[in-house]
């Protein structure tokens, strides 16, 4: 399973990636490296946004596309699917930081 995958690279489970869209100091970024077959995004974010977090705030990096899905009710409908969810590297905290100014 791709969530097992990268707890086992990453240490860290796909769900924690969700909360940096709670974040509003996250940046987005397209991945045009990676986006041959689908459009792929990074966004990097705080682990500590939304309500009721209790753990530690980690800077996450988080690579996602977005995909229609026909519910079953026949209604598109679009799909956030993570990709992938790691802390963030010095680089990557520095551009968070500095847009948090």
């Amino acid at each position: 399973e791709k969530n097992q995958k990268n707890i086992k690279k990453h240490g860290l489970p796909l769900s924690l990636g969700a909360r940096v869209f709670f974040d509003d100091y996250r940046v987005e970024l397209d991945d045009k490296g990676h986006s041959d077959e689908e459009q792929r995004y990074d966004v990097i974010g705080s682990s500590a946004a939304g309500i009721g977090y209790i753990g530690n705030d980690e800077i996450l990096f988080v690579v996602y596309t977005e995909r229609d899905k026909i519910t079953d009710e026949g209604t598109e409908i679009d799909v956030t699917r993570l990709i992938s969810v790691r802390l963030a590297n010095n680089f990557e905290r520095g551009v968070y930081y500095a847009n948090r100014r």
